[in-house]
């Protein structure tokens, strides 16, 4: 193929347009996810307010109520006192161990009963106003907003308020193992925290959860959730009630917010640090589903699992893991095509595509190594004190920080590669190697393997367009408009995963830089045409 010859002003304009509309877009799905605006307390009385259950946090939350404590106990009383002005009877489970809330509103039916739970103890160190005060006013306050509409639900609402989460998940154990009403459950949301702010997110779900899934996109189309987010929880250590509702057999969802994880199970977890959005968002959620589930047959919760994941905050796509083989082997195929049409139209190398894949490993080792200097040059810059550990990690100014040295690093192996080696060879290297991470996620992380076969279909696309239409010129607006477009679903899709992902797990590992530095160079590699255009070429680039 050609490469290109000149350095216009146009050309110019159409490579800055394609990195614009790149940035454009990552910024937008990232915006899509952000927390709700909160209701203040004179809202509605059938809405969900944050400004109400504020209100109960500031008493459940003024200082720690581990449990067994005597603090705990006044929780426990404010609690009881509440329910009861709601008009409700609660009731204590009680053993040797723990002290669970209960309490039950009747609906009008006979089926399954929705179980709402959240947990009223929390570490010596904290005032747990997040973990998990605010799940248990989300609780109260969807309670509250239920009863004041007047419209009885088909079903009951079961709402626990646990004894024992921060010791084992005692009071969960005694629920699922030892309360009759337990065998009345046909679905469990709960409701935790592990920081103090950002979008809560659907982050768990049973087993054979198709059928869940497809009412979660139909309650709530514009709820945070992906899938690869329960795959990966799946494979941890850690545990919350709804662990133990699933070893007995339930049906669950599970929510929580993750920003400001220097909070989590600290003094710092208070009412004045807590993100008032995150609670509206929990609170919208929690009323949405409730009524939602509150009126649907329960009885019958179980279908093949499914693929889910966002759409710039507005929907939620998902589709059946029976898909996700079938899919890797589509993309195999055409990807082979492409290439063995290409090569016959001399348009595409087998050695090319090589270097173009060497190429692309080669630009994610120079953009970790570029990321990680310039995060540890970065920190006496920004007061930033290594070894004091996730406390001065993870704000906003860091990951713009790191997020724009990523591209940077990224843009600047891709455009130096792109005056030595073809565009299109560079493009047809990078898919393969998010050809090749499509059939490993498909095999061993199926519930991740949407992060990367959608970018490589628009991806081959834009490939498609450049090396398989005659007479094609390299710098032409209406192709470099082709790849332009063709890169945006892939930012649609990652931007707001990194994003949940890097303040899920914090900026204090080298996998954060490694979570930034693979989409960075994946993403990019996209635009090469647009890279090439932005820097003349010194030599040939033939292969």
């Amino acid at each position: 193929m050609h490469p290109l010859t000149s350095f216009s002003a146009s050309r110019l304009s159409l490579g800055v347009l394609g990195l614009l509309l790149l940035v454009f877009s990552s910024a937008l799905a990232i915006y899509q996810v952000v927390p709700p605006a909160a209701n203040p307390a004179t809202a509605r009385p059938q809405e969900f307010s944050s400004g109400r259950a504020l209100l109960h946090l500031a008493v459940i939350a003024r200082k720690p109520h581990p449990h067994g404590s005597p603090e705990q106990a006044e929780v426990r009383d404010y609690i009881l006192h509440e329910l009861t002005v709601l008009g409700l009877s609660p009731q204590l489970q009680t053993t040797s161990v723990i002290s669970n809330i209960i309490v039950r509103q009747q609906g009008t039916g006979g089926g399954k009963a929705l179980l709402l739970a959240s947990h009223y103890d929390t570490v010596p160190s904290s005032p747990g106003a997040s973990d998990d005060g605010s799940g248990v006013v989300v609780v109260l306050e969807t309670l509250r907003a239920l009863r004041a509409s007047g419209m009885p639900l088909r079903n009951d609402v079961i709402c626990l308020f646990s004894d024992g989460e921060e010791v084992g998940q005692q009071g969960a154990k005694a629920f699922a193992y030892s309360h009759p009403w337990a065998k009345d459950v046909g679905l469990v949301l709960n409701f935790d925290a592990r920081g103090n702010g950002g979008p809560a997110v659907m982050f768990e779900t049973s087993q054979e959860n198709g059928w869940l899934i497809d009412q979660l996109a139909i309650a709530e189309p514009h709820v945070v959730a992906n899938s690869l987010a329960g795959e990966i929880w799946d494979r941890m250590p850690n545990k919350t009630d709804l662990t133990i509702f699933k070893e007995a057999g339930m049906a669950g969802l599970n929510f929580a917010y993750f920003d400001g994880f220097n909070r989590y199970h600290s003094p710092l977890d208070t009412v004045d640090a807590i993100d008032e959005r995150s609670l509206q968002h929990q609170g919208t959620y929690a009323l949405a589903l409730t009524r939602h589930f509150g009126n649907s047959d329960l009885a019958d919760t179980r279908r093949p699992n499914e693929v889910y994941f966002n759409l710039l905050g507005l929907t939620l796509l998902h589709y059946s893991e029976k898909w996700v083989v079938p899919l890797a082997v589509t993309a195999v195929v055409l990807f082979a095509g492409v290439v063995f049409l290409a090569r016959g139209r001399q348009q595409l190398t087998l050695v090319g595509i090589g270097h173009g894949f060497t190429a692309t490993l080669l630009t994610f080792v120079a953009t970790v190594l570029f990321v990680t200097v310039a995060w540890w040059l970065s920190g006496p810059i920004l007061g930033r004190k290594i070894a004091r550990g996730a406390a001065d990690y993870n704000n906003g100014l860091d990951m713009l920080i790191l997020t724009v040295c990523a591209l940077l690093a990224a843009s600047l192996c891709y455009g130096w590669l792109a005056r030595r080696i073809s565009s299109w060879h560079l493009l047809a290297g990078g898919l393969l190697w998010c050809l090749l991470l499509t059939v490993l996620t498909s095999l061993f992380l199926p519930a991740g393997s949407f992060l990367f076969i959608w970018p490589f279909f628009f991806g081959l696309i834009a490939l498609a367009s450049g090396v398989l239409v005659r007479h094609q010129n390299p710098a032409s607006a209406r192709l470099l408009a082709v790849v332009a477009v063709c890169v945006v679903p892939g930012a649609l899709i990652l931007a707001p995963i990194i994003y949940l992902t890097l303040i899920a797990v914090t900026l204090r590992s080298v996998t954060s830089l490694l979570l930034l530095a693979l989409p960075a160079a994946l993403i990019l590699v996209l635009l090469t045409p647009q890279l090439q255009v932005l820097t003349p070429p010194s030599k040939k680039a033939s292969t």
